[in-house]
């Protein structure tokens, strides 16, 4: 593959304890309610102007990589303990004809050994569209092909067949930034 899967950028600049407030104070409580349910929930998105007045140094680190007026948004997703997400690949708010390729993933609790898994779902088609992406419910439906244990903050492409894999007793939770471009600027 000619485009890493994962880039780590072990500098970037964020304010984690911040960034679990938020979490905790404002967001934990209705997404812990899917638990049950799913093993990987995203809450409502937080728009820029949001993260902006919360954690303005986090905002800055993502200008710094983003194309100059590109607006970002975020969501936090959790992973609930000892399990796997559903095989998917990200889209836009645009459909299933829209895929984004890009995500700033970024760890906020528990994220020592989980993994972001890309599968080669050899052109199985997807089973099912929801919630911006495209799904293969089957977990037989393709070979694994990378993992990437995310401690750091990074560039994550959303666009190869992923999911996540906690294979911990403990709730993984993950600040997952996109662009409206779709574009960021590591190097």
């Amino acid at each position: 593959m000619n485009t890493p899967l994962a880039t780590p950028l072990e500098s970037f600049d964020y304010e984690k304890e911040s960034i679990k407030l938020l979490f905790f104070n404002h967001y934990a409580a209705s997404m812990l309610q899917y638990k049950k349910h799913v093993p990987h929930v995203g809450s409502v998105s937080l728009e820029q102007a949001l993260l902006e007045k919360t954690v303005p140094r986090l905002c800055s680190s993502i200008k710094k990589i983003t194309n100059k007026g590109d607006r970002f948004f975020s969501r936090f997703f959790i992973t609930i303990p000892n399990s796997k997400g559903d095989i998917h690949i990200d889209t836009t708010e645009g459909g299933k004809d829209h895929l984004r390729h890009w995500a700033l993933n970024i760890p906020i609790a528990n994220c020592a050994g989980t993994f972001h898994e890309w599968y080669d779902t050899h052109e199985t088609p997807y089973t099912r569209f929801e919630y911006s992406a495209l799904y293969w419910t089957n977990y037989n439906s393709g070979t694994l092909i990378d993992s990437y244990e995310l401690t750091v903050p990074s560039i994550l492409c959303v666009s190869t067949p992923h999911r996540i894999y906690n294979p911990s007793n403990f709730y993984r939770i993950v600040l997952s930034v996109r662009t409206e471009s779709d574009v960021f600027n590591a190097n």
